[in-house]
């Protein structure tokens, strides 16, 4: 099923994330051949790429001397891809496994199917597709997420059968989640000055947001620990990402 629903006017999502790398040839092989991200427009330091030619989801950037990051760090903690449909989905992952790709982890959480991963510098990779709205469940006025144990071979039976090239059309961004320092403050500014609405809590370690009633578009965790450093300039990891605002367009007067 689409999730057009969630990300059609009026809301917010995020929709395009920069990264600082080290080996800007080798991410540019991960990024194309593993995950299927076409590119965009290149230079020799920066790349932009996105799904099937449509708008860049994903920018590379790089320049001298750039360092590795620290074990625990502020910032990225993964981008989450959300694919248009369990079959398309199952023969990503298909085609990851069939080049003997390391995936780290794979869950259902009731609300979607995901499996988890890192590009060869270490910044955290989450594919998914989400379960039809209708099957999902609320409970004063959240969401009931959960992570369970997926249906691995299931999900790989119904997969597309094509062999993969390129991610499908209509790929996003479907949520980014950070590691934090203060989950207070970054409820404040989310909820109080973009809108957002908390959609459930993982205890007093993890928030999980969105708007429109998605499960989440933004999710901020306290597990990188309180004294995490943050990402300096020359460092691998995040740069920066941006939220698409959507207005529905007022009909025409006739």
């Amino acid at each position: 099923m689409s999730n057009a629903p969630f990300h059609a006017p009026p809301t917010v999502f995020p929709n395009h994330l920069t990264l600082m790398v080290q080996d800007m040839e080798k991410q540019k092989q991960f990024y194309t051949k593993q995950l299927g991200l076409t590119v965009i427009q290149e230079s020799q330091t920066e790349l932009y790429l996105g799904a099937n030619g449509e708008d860049a989801l994903l920018t590379l950037k790089t320049t001298a001397g750039v360092a590795d990051k620290s074990p625990r760090q502020l910032g990225l903690f993964h981008v989450a891809f959300l694919l248009p449909n369990r079959e398309l989905l199952g023969q990503l992952v298909y085609h990851l496994l069939e080049n003997n790709y390391p995936v780290q982890g794979a869950s259902d959480h009731l609300v979607s199917e995901a499996f988890y991963l890192a590009d060869p510098e270490g910044n955290g990779i989450e594919l998914y597709a989400d379960r039809p709205a209708a099957s999902w469940s609320y409970h004063s006025g959240q969401v009931v997420m959960a992570t369970e144990r997926l249906d691995v071979d299931g999900l790989l039976a119904v997969r597309e059968q094509a062999p993969f090239s390129v991610l499908p059309t209509h790929t996003r961004i479907g949520h980014l989640h950070f590691h934090v320092h203060n989950l207070d403050d970054i409820r404040h500014f989310y909820e109080n000055g973009l809108g957002f609405a908390v959609m459930t809590t993982y205890g007093d370690q993890a928030l999980f947001m969105a708007q429109a009633n998605y499960h989440h578009h933004l999710a901020f965790n306290l597990w990188a620990g309180t004294n995490a450093p943050r990402r300096s300039e020359r460092q691998i990891g995040m740069i920066s990402y941006s939220l698409m605002y959507q207005m529905s367009t007022p009909a025409h007067k006739r």
